[in-house]
This record gives C-alpha cells, sequence and structure tokens, in this order.
C-alpha cells in the first residue's frame, strides 16, 4: 500500500500544464484572433482603395501629359483612328484589345478620386485612356476587361 502511496505522491511532483491551463490559453488566443481579424480585413480593403487611387491619379496624370505633348501614352504620334489605351499591371498602356489581357482591374469600387471629377470606379473593370481623333479629346475611363 506504501508503494501506491508513494507512486501517487510522486505523479503529483511531475511539473507540466493541467487541461484546464491549456484551454484558459486556447480560449484567450481564440479571443485575440476574434478581435484581430475584422481589424486586418478592414486595412487591407483601405489599402486596396489607396492603390486603386493612386493608380487613378497615376493615368490621369497620363492623360493631362498626351494632351500637352499631343502623344499617345508611349511617346508616339497620336493615331489617326480613335483608340482605346488600357493600364496594365506594370503601370504602362497598351492599345486595343492586347491590352486587356495583362490590364489592371480596379480592386474596389465605393469611393472617389479627388483629383479626378467625374470617374466612378467598377470593381473588376480596368482604367482606360480614349483618344477621340475627330475632335482630339482624351477620356479616362474604367472599362470591362473580360
Amino acid at each position: 500500500m506504501k508503494e501506491k502511496c508513494t507512486a501517487l505522491v510522486k505523479a503529483r511532483d511531475k511539473k507540466g500544464f493541467t487541461l484546464m491551463e491549456m484551454l484558459i490559453v486556447v480560449a484567450i488566443i481564440a479571443v485575440l484572433i476574434a478581435i484581430a481579424i475584422p481589424t486586418f480585413s478592414s486595412q487591407l480593403n483601405k489599402a486596396n482603395i489607396a492603390t486603386d487611387q493612386a493608380n487613378v491619379r497615376s493615368a490621369y496624370a497620363v492623360m493631362q501629359t498626351c494632351k500637352l505633348l499631343s502623344t499617345d501614352p508611349n511617346g508616339d504620334a497620336l493615331p489617326a483612328a480613335n483608340t482605346t489605351w488600357y493600364m496594365q499591371k506594370d503601370g504602362s498602356f497598351m492599345a486595343g484589345d492586347a491590352g486587356k489581357k495583362n490590364a489592371y482591374a480596379l480592386k474596389t469600387d465605393g469611393y472617389t478620386v479627388d483629383t479626378v471629377s467625374g470617374f466612378t470606379p467598377t470593381k473588376g473593370n480596368g482604367i482606360t485612356i480614349t483618344y477621340t481623333a475627330a475632335d482630339g479629346r482624351f477620356a479616362l475611363n474604367n472599362s470591362s476587361i473580360k
């Protein structure tokens, strides 16, 4: 009998965490994760909006440069026909249907771009510069890239 008591005493002296302590730690970690995920999601959305706004401003600056220099977005002479250039993922512009393949797609919608009036973003559409040869006008739009 004394041997059984000695074995129980030795078992109690073992170092380690109890099941209850482990459950409490897991519960605390779960609460912290539940708080962090919505915050992370909100910040990710804000970052996507900021990226879209910066790209729209960049395209607007390219369009204004085209107007001033009477060139296309790539620095070449203006075409004789109506042309649409698509903003690419790397920030360059490519004309026609070939430009749709690697076009930058807007990540969000429901925001405005303070320096570009009349531009309404639509999620999934691309940023385009359209040149109308008849009157020499440029327009910044968002167009379907599908």
